[in-house]
């Protein structure tokens, strides 16, 4: 049974998108950025907003208008190496887990 569409996309995106991990990572916080807070318990909420905000640590690159050019993922994708976004879809995956574990 699937507990929340969004979520469930979001993996659905980490697993089979054709991409490497970063790009799959990226894919799914984009996805997971679109929950609201009451959609997951407290704490699986405050970690999956933990593991978003490593995963664009850099911040949004934005031109002289302040319009966005590459959101906060995208603009921190060269920076960071495969294996650091290898981790953060294990967390990624294991607050999924324990959100349908419940």
């Amino acid at each position: 049974m699937i507990k929340n569409d969004r979520f469930w996309t979001a993996i659905v995106a980490l697993v089979t998108y054709e991409k490497d991990v970063r790009h799959r990572v990226v894919l799914a916080c984009q996805i997971l950025d679109k929950m609201q807070k009451d959609e997951l318990p407290k704490h699986l909420y405050e970690r999956l907003e933990e593991i978003k905000e490593q995963a664009g640590k850099k911040g949004a690159l934005r031109n002289v208008d302040g319009n966005v050019i590459k959101d906060r993922y995208e603009n921190t994708i060269t920076l960071r190496k495969n294996r650091t976004y290898s981790k953060l879809a294990g967390k990624i995956f294991s607050v999924y887990e324990e959100f349908n574990s419940n």
